[in-house]
């Protein structure tokens, strides 16, 4: 399936919907090794709430709850206002990794496995100039250089703008170009 997704033209939308099958069967079949039924009925009382837990395996160190963020969605840009917020998880995280390290798989795996959280954040003004932020949250600030380092040395490096603060990346890229958005300095309200 990596393998696959590391190839598909559209790496999205297959990680996105092929990966949570295998590596589900997986960390079920893990808990049924390690404790038959009983282990499994605990391994669905208390699943995985994101996607890196399933990607990093069944006890291991990233087998947790991703913390809370310390502060609500930011603000956006001046004159932008927020129009839709999700999360993309560390499935997409893992696709868009696979096109910054197409050489290794497995290095976009563990940077991916090693997420904390994310938050996808689109803006719009009055004109219908749009403002994309994919702010990642990582368990170690090394992987967040890591990452940043990597887009600035890849052909998206010229058109996504990148900042990291500790194990924050924030990944921004707008219609327009938006001088000065430190999205990570101003707190915002849940949209």
């Amino acid at each position: 399936m990596r393998a696959d997704i590391a190839q598909d033209a559209s790496p999205y939308r297959l990680a996105s919907s092929g990966l949570r099958y295998p590596l589900g069967s997986a960390y079920l079949a893990s808990a049924y090794l390690e404790g038959a039924q009983l282990e499994v009925r605990r391994a669905l009382a208390t699943h995985p709430e994101a996607s890196a837990q399933l990607m990093a395996g069944r006890n291991t160190r990233f087998d947790r709850p991703s913390a809370r963020w310390s502060c609500a969605y930011p603000a956006g840009p001046a004159g932008y206002e927020n129009v839709r917020a999700d999360a993309l998880g560390a499935y997409s995280l893992y696709a868009f990794l696979t096109r910054l390290f197409p050489e290794d798989d497995a290095r976009a795996w563990a940077l991916a496995s090693a997420l904390n959280g994310d938050r996808f954040l689109i803006f719009a003004d009055p004109d219908q100039q749009l403002g994309v932020l994919w702010m990642l949250r990582f368990r170690a600030s090394d992987d967040a250089m890591a990452v940043r380092d990597a887009l600035a040395a890849s052909t998206l490096g010229t058109s996504v703008q990148s900042a990291q603060q500790g194990e924050l990346l924030h990944l921004f890229v707008a219609s327009e170009p938006l001088p000065d958005f430190d999205a990570w300095r101003t707190c915002g309200t849940e949209p």
